[in-house]
């Protein structure tokens, strides 16, 4: 798989063939996989550009548009000058990420994540600017 463009794919595709359903004829086998959320899917944006950002190893990118200015001065430092260099560091460029379950809590969204190493994280992302950024990143046990 490749990175979240492949999961993005592989979810709208799953979504859209449920949809086209053949009319009445039963249907035998697994349930289809639940549609994906206008939510769902610009949170899955916002992933798919932070890996897009980061197999560039640009940094200055992933923090200006895909993390949070709360973030960035956390990653970066007072004025966030040092972000660019802390995100390719946090967001390697040869790692790929699969997401979980994404789960809403208040105005956060919580998005578990396993890179191609087994590495497990959870993104913690709000809304600032209009699009859904990267507030925070914890480790998770494995």
């Amino acid at each position: 798989m490749r990175g979240s463009t492949s999961i993005v794919l592989m979810l709208i595709l799953g979504a859209v063939a449920a949809a086209c359903g053949g009319g009445n004829e039963e249907r035998s086998g697994p349930n289809p996989p639940p549609a994906i959320s206008g939510q769902q899917r610009e949170v899955l944006a916002t992933i798919d550009g932070l890996e897009s950002g980061s197999r560039r190893g640009d940094g200055a990118r992933i923090c200006k548009q895909y993390l949070t200015k709360r973030m960035a001065e956390k990653l970066g430092g007072r004025g966030g000058k040092r972000c660019p260099k802390a995100a390719t560091s946090l967001f390697p460029s040869d790692s790929q990420l699969a997401v979980g379950n994404i789960r809403t809590s208040g105005q956060t969204v919580l998005v578990p994540t396993v890179d191609d190493r087994g590495r497990r994280s959870s993104l913690s992302m709000v809304k600032e600017g209009g699009r859904w950024r990267v507030d925070n990143v914890s480790a998770q046990p494995r």
